[in-house]
């Protein structure tokens, strides 16, 4: 089955995207990010941005993307499965979000 990662324009756009030279992307390097909304189009397209960063040029950055839907989640990112740097919380972001993973929190600014 294809997927929107199979078409050569959604891939050209997410190229346009990882090279913009206005985005800090360097500054998710080896970074931990929660992304509520992955399922989303603006949420999958920043999933599917930072995969496509972290396969080309080493960016290191793991993504927890917070889903309504798992079976939809899997579904939507199975072009990444297998990618340690990818991870799904199934929440509503109305309730407690159930993580089972260690999360530190980092201060930043003054």
């Amino acid at each position: 089955m294809k997927t929107l990662l199979d078409n050569p324009l959604y891939q050209e756009d997410l190229m346009k995207i990882g090279s913009a030279d206005f985005i800090p992307w360097e500054a998710l390097k080896g970074a931990s990010l929660l992304l509520s909304g992955a399922t989303g189009m603006i949420g999958s397209c920043i999933v599917d941005t930072i995969m496509f960063l972290n396969r080309d040029i080493g960016l290191g950055c793991t993504v927890y993307a917070l889903t309504r839907n798992l079976a939809r989640a899997k579904v939507r990112f199975e072009g990444w499965s297998g990618t340690p740097l990818l991870h799904f919380l199934e929440a509503d972001v109305n309730k407690p979000i159930p993580v089972p993973y260690h999360i530190e929190s980092q201060k930043t600014g003054s």
